[in-house]
């Protein structure tokens, strides 16, 4: 501390007149705090993506761009907290158990080796194709798990969609919801979007009830150029979570196998989530015939992120 500013007499100045002072130093230093835990759920997620269970500092710098002294003090405060474990002759760092027990009583399903994981992993095998978790979180749909396609080596999923009913995911989870919440969804995510993004509520619903009728959603073209997504929504299993299950490929094989994906799906999680809630799904042959006739996306394609 500043020897000075120690010795400044404190007074005739008014004591609010510090409080513009004081409100700035606090409204930096919860800025601080923010910013760490933000950089703290980085490091976990960047473990969590890798296909390689352990990393080096500067691969998480670079990841990251962060600077290599503050991930270095960082990754240390981890170790000693227990949530990494650090090979300081390979100069690497690995998650620990108590990294995978995190949120374990919040969410039994997730974790490694559960019935949801299992069903993730069978679809994957079944058919070669990336398949992925995915949540609504506030206005945007993030995927929080994905497993890599033994086909598309180069297909990239991305964390995250800030355009919902332009993703397949985001539309199976919205069908799911009461139209009142989603005429309220549409509502709110229109007043954050540009204008060549924004749809009607009328639009939207009248969509979600043809969809609902199919029980999945397919979309193709629309996150990535020329790749697509068929994607289902979970059982509501009591706590609150929406979660959907999608299986990605390219745009004609996810077109040309939309119906057959959606069944896997279906079956996948009757096997492994049996007794958990009824599945989103219905069969509906003359609806898959109208799907296909439409070619294949019941929401308009032509205004979608690429």
């Amino acid at each position: 501390m500043d020897a000075g500013a120690c010795q400044a007499t404190p007074t005739r100045t008014p004591r609010r007149s510090s409080s513009p002072s004081r409100a700035s130093t606090l409204l930096a230093s919860d800025a601080k705090r923010i910013k760490s835990a933000e950089r703290v759920l980085q490091v976990l997620e960047y473990f969590s993506t890798r296909q390689q269970p352990e990393a080096t500092v500067m691969d998480i710098a670079k990841a990251h761009g962060l600077p290599q002294s503050s991930t270095s003090e960082l990754l240390k405060c981890l170790t000693a907290l227990g949530y990494l474990a650090h090979d300081p002759f390979r100069r690497t760092y690995v998650p620990t158990a108590r990294v995978a027990l995190l949120g374990a009583g919040a969410a039994p399903l997730l974790l490694q080796g559960g019935p949801l994981m299992e069903m993730l992993a069978d679809l994957n095998e079944q058919t070669g194709e990336f398949v992925v978790l995915g949540m609504l979180v506030g206005l945007a749909v993030r995927y929080v798990h994905v497993l890599p396609s033994s086909r598309l080596v180069t297909t990239v999923v991305p964390e995250s969609s800030s355009l919902p009913l332009h993703t397949a995911m985001g539309r199976a989870l919205l069908s799911t919801l009461p139209d009142e919440a989603i005429r309220k969804f549409v509502h709110r995510l229109n007043s954050q979007v540009s204008e060549k993004w924004r749809v009607t509520p009328s639009a939207v619903l009248a969509e979600t009830a043809e969809m609902r009728g199919l029980g999945y959603s397919v979309t193709a073209n629309t996150v990535w150029r020329g790749g697509g997504m068929v994607c289902a929504p979970l059982p509501d299993c009591g706590d609150g979570q929406l979660l959907g299950v999608g299986i990605g490929s390219d745009a004609e094989t996810t077109l040309d196998r939309a119906a057959d994906y959606a069944e896997r799906i279906r079956a996948a999680a009757a096997r492994h989530l049996p007794g958990r809630g009824q599945m989103a799904l219905k069969r509906n042959a003359a609806g898959d015939n109208d799907r296909e006739n439409k070619g294949g996306d019941l929401f308009s394609a032509q205004s979608a992120p690429v």
